[in-house]
């Protein structure tokens, strides 16, 4: 097993490691990522819940003049992923 195999993102030995216990890098796989798309930045977000029914990411949103405090919230459902990992 390479460390770079083991701590590819969204690489199909990622999860396989963190179910065995060996994957020493699950922040890579789990937690908040940005990334750049085509359209231009974007973020996922996974977590393990293994017997979570259902999961959602809140998102706060400011004012567009920089202004502080929580202008709007928005609920994003997650997606369950393979054996407890839930994404959106």
């Amino acid at each position: 097993m390479s460390d770079k195999q083991n701590a590819l993102p969204n690489g199909d030995l990622a999860p396989y490691y963190f179910h065995q216990g060996t994957n020493f890098t699950a922040y890579r796989f789990l937690g908040a990522h940005r990334t750049e798309t085509e359209h231009g930045l974007a973020y996922s977000f996974r977590v393990w819940a293994p017997t979570a029914k259902a999961v959602s990411v809140k998102l706060y949103t400011t004012g567009s003049d920089g202004e502080t405090g929580a202008k709007a919230l928005s609920a994003h459902p997650m997606t369950p992923d393979i054996n407890g990992t839930w994404v959106v």
